[in-house]
């Protein structure tokens, strides 16, 4: 199973439930708060993740439905936004295009839904920002985009957490979130290759 962002974290949890499988998670880290590091590193960590919380509600406010020009509206606010999130794919515009439903009455229907944010840095925002990797015992491998825009804290956890469960490996790559979708799809495609060929089936 190979996830990105979203699908990442929903594939560490998979490989908790299936340790049959082989998981490849591509900057998969949901909201949640480090452990490790100083008070500092905590604050800042804090203030990233209270910033892409805010980031997600400014791209998914009310309504969620709308005529073509709310759909070239909402373009533009995902498009404004992506840049204080690290996103700086050149297909951006595209992406966020995919992001509107067209209904075929004229109408268009952002996705995803906004609870599934909303719920989420909700619920667990003081939650282990790497829980959906604790437990897992399926081969796991973890890429870090290192220019995310993510703080240097969660190095650390994922340098503790590649030491405690023998099960996952942490390979770190210079790219934002959005470039594994992108501009570099293939430099990840040949580390998730050679990944599954390391691993027996």
């Amino acid at each position: 199973m190979v996830g990105h962002s979203l699908g990442g974290f929903v594939g560490g949890f998979y490989g908790t439930a299936h340790p049959e499988a082989r998981v490849v998670s591509i900057d998969g880290f949901g909201p949640g708060m480090v452990a490790l590091g100083s008070a500092e590193d905590h604050a800042e960590f804090r203030t990233f993740q209270s910033g892409m919380r805010a980031a997600f509600l400014a791209m998914t406010a009310p309504p969620a439905t709308g005529d073509r020009w709310w759909r070239d509206q909402q373009v533009e606010a995902m498009c404004d936004a992506y840049p204080q999130m690290g996103y700086t794919a050149p297909n951006g515009r595209a992406m966020a295009e995919r992001n509107l439903l067209d209904n075929g009455d004229g109408t268009w229907t952002r996705r995803p839904a906004r609870h599934l944010f909303t719920d989420a840095f909700e619920d667990d925002g003081d939650a282990d920002v790497l829980r959906m990797y604790r437990h897992t015992t399926a081969p796991t491998l973890v890429v870090r985009c290192t220019q995310s825009g993510a703080p240097a804290v969660l190095d650390l956890e994922l340098d503790a957490l590649e030491r405690e469960n023998p099960q996952v490996r942490v390979l770190r790559m210079p790219l934002t979130h959005l470039a594994p979708a992108w501009d570099a799809i293939d430099d990840v495609v040949a580390e998730v290759e050679r990944f599954l060929a390391d691993v027996p089936v």
